[in-house]
């Protein structure tokens, strides 16, 4: 039981850190857009 349920708690930790990182890209890629185009229009 306790190994499977250390197995379990990794798999979740994997899937959280996959999701975070999924979410930071989504929320980056705009913004970095963002700045490189007021970064062209400005000079």
């Amino acid at each position: 039981m306790w190994g499977r349920k250390v197995h379990r708690n990794r798999n979740c930790i994997q899937i959280q850190n996959s999701d975070k990182t999924e979410i930071l890209q989504l929320f980056l890629k705009p913004i970095l857009k963002i700045l490189y185009l007021h970064l062209k229009s400005r000079s």
